[in-house]
C-alpha cells in the first residue's frame, strides 16, 4: 500500500534502531491494563508518566491537563520554598517541570525537523535500546488527521487503537466520573442517582452521540487517511482483558517476543452499578452508527459482549 499523501513531514530526530508506538482509545477502554502489560517487556520503553498528552495539548484541546500540570509545578515549588530541597521534593519539582518543558516545541501545524525536540528528549530519557518507545495517551483519539500524519512520521510509528462496547464504556465512564466527584465512601444509591443524572443530561442535550472519544468512526477514518493499515492494530477491550491471545496478537504486530498479561488483575476497577434498561436503550440508539461501522469493518472479530 502506498503511504498516504499526508505523510510528508521530514522525520524528527529519533533514537537509532527504535520505533515509535502510539496507543490511543477512550476512557475506560483498557489502556491502563495494556500499559502494565507492555511494561513487562524489555522491548518497549515507557516514559515515567503514562499519559503524556503532548499532542492534544499542542493542538489546544488539552488545556485542562496543562493547567493541572501547571498547578502541580506551583505546588512543588511551594514545597521547596516551605520545606527545603529534600531529595523527594527536588524530584517532584523536576518531574513537574519536565512535563511543562516537554510542551516547548512549535505549535501544531508547524513543520521543521526540531518541532518535537523537547518531546522526544522527554520520551527517550532512560531509553536503553528497547525496540519501541511508547506514548500511551488515549485522548489522542480526538486528534485530526493532520496530527496523526505528523505522529506517524516519528520513528516509523505504529498505532494501537483500543475499542470497547460503546454502551458499556459510556456507563463505565459515567460511573468513574460520579465516584471521582462524590468520593469512594458515597453510598451505592447516591452513586447510582448521580450517574443517572449525568446520563440524562447527556441525552437531553443531544451530546451523547457526539462524545468525542467515543466516536470510533471518526478516529478510524482519520487514521485510515494518514496511516497505512499495516501500521495500525485495532484491539478490542473485551478480548484484551480476558484472552491472552489478544495480547499475543499485539506482540505479533509489533514483532516482539510474546508476553503474558495478568488477566486476573483488575486495573482501575469501576463501581459496580447496573445500567438501567431505559438508559441502555437510549445509549444503544445514540451509538447505533458506531456499532454499524465497527461490525461492517471487523465482522466476526467483534466480541460477543458488544450489543
Amino acid at each position: 500500500m502506498t503511504a498516504p499523501a499526508l505523510l510528508r513531514y521530514a522525520p524528527p530526530p529519533f533514537p537509532k534502531g527504535a520505533r515509535m508506538l502510539f496507543v490511543i482509545g477512550a476512557q475506560k477502554a483498557g489502556t491502563t491494563f495494556l500499559h502494565q502489560a507492555l511494561a513487562q517487556t524489555p522491548e518497549v520503553h515507557l516514559p515515567p508518566v503514562k499519559e503524556l498528552h503532548y499532542f492534544d495539548i499542542r493542538r489546544g484541546c488539552g488545556k485542562l491537563t496543562f493547567a493541572a500540570r501547571a498547578r502541580e509545578l506551583a505546588r512543588a515549588a511551594d514545597a521547596l520554598e516551605l520545606a527545603g530541597p529534600a531529595p523527594a521534593r527536588l524530584e517532584r519539582a523536576r518531574a513537574a517541570a519536565a512535563l511543562i518543558a516537554m510542551q516547548s516545541g512549535a505549535p501544531a501545524g508547524t513543520q521543521g525537523p526540531d518541532r518535537h525536540a523537547a518531546y522526544l528528549t522527554y520520551l527517550a530519557e532512560g531509553h536503553a535500546g528497547a525496540r519501541y518507545i511508547a506514548d500511551i495517551t488515549p485522548a489522542y483519539a480526538v486528534l485530526p488527521a493532520a496530527d496523526f500524519a505528523d505522529m506517524a512520521s516519528i520513528g516509523a510509528a505504529r498505532f494501537v487503537f483500543v475499542l470497547r462496547d460503546p454502551v458499556a464504556r459510556m456507563w463505565s465512564q459515567l460511573r468513574m466520573a460520579t465516584r471521582a466527584e462524590l468520593g469512594p465512601g458515597a453510598p451505592a444509591a447516591t452513586l447510582a442517582a448521580s450517574a443517572r443524572a449525568r446520563a440524562e443530561a447527556l441525552i437531553r442535550s443531544g451530546r451523547l452521540p457526539r462524545v468525542e472519544r467515543a466516536d470510533y468512526a471518526r478516529t478510524l477514518g482519520a487514521l485510515d487517511r494518514t496511516v497505512p493499515r499495516a501500521r495500525q492494530h485495532i484491539l478490542f477491550y473485551e478480548d484484551l482483558v480476558r484472552d491472552a491471545r489478544a495480547f499475543g496478537a499485539l506482540c505479533d504486530f509489533l514483532e516482539i517476543a510474546p508476553g503474558a498479561p495478568d488477566l486476573g488483575r483488575r486495573v482501575n476497577p469501576g463501581v459496580s452499578l447496573p445500567l438501567p434498561p431505559d438508559l441502555e436503550a437510549a445509549f444503544a440508539t445514540a451509538f447505533a452508527p458506531q456499532y454499524a461501522m465497527v461490525r461492517a469493518r471487523f465482522g466476526s472479530q467483534v466480541p460477543e459482549e458488544w450489543r
